[in-house]
Order: C-alpha cells, then structure tokens, then sequence
C-alpha cells in the first residue's frame, strides 16, 4: 500500500475518484499547494512556506492526495496539477 487511494480500494474493494471530485478544497488545503510546486519538497518546507502547523499541513495532504492532487515520493510531496 503506497497511497490513499490504495488503502480506500483494500477497504472497500474499488477506488471510485469521482466521489471525491466535488468536495471543496478548504484553506489549508489552498495554502498547501499554493506552497509546492511540481518538484518534489518536504514536509517542513511546505509547512514553512504555507505557515502551517505540521498537523495542519498533514491534514491537508492526505486530503489532497485522496484528491488525486499531490503524490508523496522518496523526497517529499509534489503536486500533480
């Protein structure tokens, strides 16, 4: 298991993106991108430039994953849009 998307499609059999599509993305999840760029960086530099808490920047995140917006690599986490 490597991803959000993953552990949905152990839980329930399927990994459906279209249930997520039309959730809002909130402020947290605004700043965090606002903060990465297509290249990958880590979790503290992200949470620096946002000026997230790192529980803040986590939430946002795996949110943003399940989104299908930003995907972790062995260097941090890069956007996907």
């Amino acid at each position: 298991m490597v991803s959000a998307q993953d552990a949905i499609r152990l839980v329930t059999g399927t990994w459906e993106p279209e249930l997520f599509e039309d959730l809002p993305i909130g402020s947290l999840e605004t700043r965090t991108l606002d903060a990465m760029s297509r290249n990958q960086i880590s979790e503290p530099d992200i949470a620096t430039r946002a000026g997230l808490t790192v529980r803040e920047l986590i939430t946002a995140l795996g949110r943003l994953q399940l989104l299908g917006l930003v995907a972790q690599g062995d260097r941090g986490w890069r956007k996907l849009t």
